[in-house]
């Protein structure tokens, strides 16, 4: 709830001495929105992976956006000189979507965007030791 958890991650981090150690940080967020995968980074190299595995999972089409990727859940990350990128998709038009709201069930997801979502970040996860 309002990044406290990653909050006390990276608080926890700070007094271990690690915090330095975290080489990426990635955000999955609402992947369950639409056909359309958008990853938020100013990291030209990571974006240019995903939307390469984007290409071969999901024919739909990548939404890409410049923002640095530590936005949202992430932000509490930025200070760790991690590379980092955050996900969601779009593409559902809003009048069908109950997001955050009582109608927004299990049983509404479109099962198709969480299966191309997994198998692409399947893929990405796999991949970024390749960076």
């Amino acid at each position: 709830y309002n990044k406290l958890g990653a909050e006390h991650y990276v608080q926890r981090r700070k007094k271990e001495g690690t915090l330095g150690n975290i080489k990426f940080v990635f955000n999955f967020d609402s992947f369950t929105w639409g056909p359309n995968v958008v990853a938020h980074s100013d990291d030209v190299e990571l974006l240019d992976l995903v939307h390469e595995l984007n290409a071969k999972h999901n024919k739909k089409g990548i939404v890409r956006n410049t923002r640095d990727g530590f936005w949202l859940d992430a932000r509490p990350f930025r200070e760790t000189g991690a590379r980092a990128v955050s996900f969601n998709t779009e593409g559902n038009d809003i009048a069908d979507f109950a997001w955050h709201r009582p109608l927004d069930i299990p049983e509404l997801v479109t099962v198709e965007y969480v299966e191309t979502f997994n198998l692409l970040m399947n893929d990405f996860i796999r991949r970024i030791d390749e960076l």
